[in-house]
């Protein structure tokens, strides 16, 4: 069996924030801190974006 590894980070009570409500949505820490904090919150809004059924090609504004 390998040996298991904890790291132990502090964040700002506003990033734990962001992480936590990353959480809840399904995220692991492990993604979000794979791609960093700011980038893991674009990727969401993005997929939410596309969720939504919104266009690759669309600009806000567009009808």
């Amino acid at each position: 069996m390998k040996a298991r590894y904890q790291i132990v980070i502090s964040l700002s009570e506003e990033d734990n924030k962001r992480l936590q409500a990353m959480r809840a949505e399904g995220y692991q820490i492990v993604e979000i801190f794979r791609f960093g904090l700011e980038q893991a919150e674009k990727q969401i809004k993005k997929n939410r974006f596309f969720e939504a059924g919104g266009s690759p090609g669309a600009r806000k504004g567009d009808p």
